[in-house]
């Protein structure tokens, strides 16, 4: 797993409280710790992958994901564009963007949710308005929706 991380990558690492890692931080939006940022030669940011579930072979699978660009956030949005009415990869795309509090990029991807599953066989239903509903509440100040 190492050799192929430091064959693949250039590791550093960065205290986004101190110096140039305060920077970093707010470049790449970074809302807490641990934070990984893929990114390209240029700065570019491939994805991210956030916290640590204590699962090596699991953490390692996504590095090797993103590394072919399977799952990123790009390889999910060209794949959405593609199947628009595809409720599970509306529902990636919905998390994602939410993980990174990108929340107005991720509304439209639970609305989508809601309307394609309206008898929600896939689960995500409660979720999505619970996501819409909050998100109503800090954009608009409006409690009614919760």
């Amino acid at each position: 797993m190492w050799k192929y991380i430091s064959e693949q990558y250039l590791a550093t690492r960065i205290n986004a409280k101190v110096g140039n890692g305060k920077e970093y931080r707010k470049q790449y939006n970074v809302r807490g710790y641990p934070t990984v940022l893929l990114l390209n030669p240029d700065g570019t940011e491939i994805d991210r992958l956030f916290g640590w579930s204590g699962d090596k072979e699991q953490y390692f699978q996504t590095l090797i994901d993103y590394t072919n660009n399977k799952n990123t956030i790009g390889d999910l949005t060209n794949r959405q564009a593609q199947s628009p009415d595809d409720v599970e990869i509306n529902y990636l795309l919905a998390k994602r963007r939410a993980d990174r509090d990108e929340l107005q990029l991720a509304k439209p991807y639970f609305e989508n949710i809601i309307k394609l599953d309206p008898e929600d066989r896939y689960g995500y239903k409660i979720e999505s308005k619970g996501f819409l509903a909050v998100n109503h509440l800090f954009t608009e100040g409006d409690d009614k929706p919760l």
